[in-house]
């Protein structure tokens, strides 16, 4: 294993500036002070292809198992007549959904995500269905929860904030998932949850429980 030189956690209070920090070796020293504090860190990048690097970087100065980050920009103008793409709200929103977690973390971002609208801390919890195999569900209750968070109907699911019903089966694209899941609803109870293919629309794995986030990241 490589050993790189740290900083002292006991220093970094002291810190007020870091001088001949060349290339990756500011990384490196980005590393060290974010990973001698318990709270997550926030490294503002002069743009997306800046933050990228930084990425990079980070994941192979991560020796210590810390949690590395992008929060995505938009990528629209303030003007623009079509909302940002849904994988980038899903990225955006797991991120979001995180920010209680007290592990060591590090967060990237950019100068125009820094000054986008945020929504509230309470929103994404309050706004959030938790389904787990097994737990009493209206199969109607759920469809009307997902088109309030936002969520929109169609009849093949293909993308995430989409959903569509099939008598007792339920097919959602999560925020936050890679995956789509298909609910089955038996007499009111949770019978199944699965991952399915996008393509083939074939059940794969079956899970425990699922996290659905808001479909929007706007309230």
């Amino acid at each position: 294993m490589i050993n790189f030189p740290i900083i002292s956690a006991n220093k970094v209070k002291d810190l007020n500036s870091i001088g001949r920090a060349i290339g990756p070796s500011n990384t490196l020293n980005l590393y060290q002070i974010a990973t001698s504090k318990a709270n997550p860190v926030i490294i503002l990048a002069e743009n997306s292809q800046h933050a990228e690097q930084l990425k990079d970087e980070l994941i192979f100065f991560n020796k210590d198992d810390c949690s590395i980050e992008l929060f995505p920009e938009w990528e629209t103008l303030p003007y623009d007549s079509f909302s940002p793409h849904q994988d980038i709200i899903s990225n955006r929103l797991t991120i979001l959904s995180n920010q209680t977690r007290s592990k060591q973390r590090i967060i990237i971002l950019t100068v125009s995500s820094l000054l986008n609208r945020l929504p509230p801390c309470k929103y994404i919890n309050s706004h959030s269905l938790f389904l787990d195999v097994g737990n009493n569900l209206e199969h109607q209750d759920l469809i009307d929860k997902l088109a309030h968070n936002g969520y929109r109907k169609v009849s093949q699911v293909e993308d995430h904030g989409e959903y569509a019903s099939r008598g007792s089966l339920l097919d959602v694209f999560p925020m936050g998932t890679i995956k789509p899941i298909r609910v089955e609803v038996y007499d009111c109870e949770i019978e199944s949850l699965r991952y399915f293919n996008v393509d083939s629309q074939l059940s794969e794995g079956e899970i425990q429980s699922v996290t659905i986030l808001p479909a929007k990241e706007i309230p």
